[in-house]
């Protein structure tokens, strides 16, 4: 079966992508091995507006996911338990 990401997706997995990138190994490191997420990461993940596409389907929550965890697998399990429990919704 072939999987191919619509051009919406691959602009999502790319937007994703740079904004896990932009975190770092050293932070991502310390995210895993600590478990904690820097408030700073926290509010840079909150500007570029990925949390939202978890409302818009399991493909695009997957798309960040997968995009995140491939930098740091403690931050995308926090995005990802966050947006199912709707934690970020009762913070804004």
């Amino acid at each position: 079966m072939t999987f191919d990401l619509t051009p919406e997706q691959e602009a999502l997995a790319t937007k994703a992508r740079d904004a896990a990138a932009a975190i770092g190994d050293s932070v991502a490191h310390v995210i895993d091995s600590l478990g904690q997420i820097p408030e700073d990461v926290s509010k840079a993940l909150k500007a570029q507006s990925l949390k939202h596409v978890f409302d818009r389907g399991v493909v695009n929550a997957t798309i960040v996911i997968e995009e995140v965890a491939a930098i740091s697998a403690g931050l995308a399990a926090h995005i990802g338990f966050d947006s199912a429990l709707g934690a970020s919704e009762r913070r804004n």
